[in-house]
């Protein structure tokens, strides 16, 4: 086990955090085969600087809820998301609610045309029409 203090990212992960911890317990359980989750996290919480686990996860909550985290959630944002970045602060929130509001727009507009799609094609069925069937073929007789 390392007993040397780390320093927590400005902008730590809490599924890596668990993962380390989850990472510790198996170290642990080679020395003890009965240790548990709960004590590699207190573990990992010390090598932190923090005397808890719940301590540790209050602090990435935190660091999350802070603007630098604000400003990791952006640069992580996907690609579509990357030309607002650069703009002021005031006009990237009204362009990111028109995009929104624009995907929506197109979203409802893709599922009403899929719906009709679909409604045509029950009529049409229930009509009778010959759609799924082969046309006739008429063979000319010999004569």
């Amino acid at each position: 086990m390392t007993s040397s203090r780390r320093e927590l990212p400005v902008s730590p992960d809490p599924n890596h955090l668990r993962k380390q911890a989850k990472a510790r317990l198996a170290e642990m359980r080679l020395r003890t085969p009965t240790a548990r989750l709960t004590e590699a996290q207190l573990v990992l919480a010390r090598e932190y600087g923090f005397p808890a686990w719940a301590a540790l996860q209050a602090e990435v909550a935190r660091r999350a809820a802070s603007p630098a985290g604000s400003r990791n959630r952006i640069r992580r944002a996907p690609a579509g998301l990357v030309p607002f970045r650069r703009m002021p602060e005031g006009e990237r929130d009204d362009a990111l609610q028109v995009f929104f509001r624009i995907g929506m727009v197109m979203q409802v507009g893709v599922l009403l045309i899929l719906l009709a799609g679909a409604g045509l094609l029950t009529v049409a069925l229930h009509q009778g029409l010959p759609f799924g069937h082969p046309p006739a073929i008429h063979h000319r007789q010999a004569s």
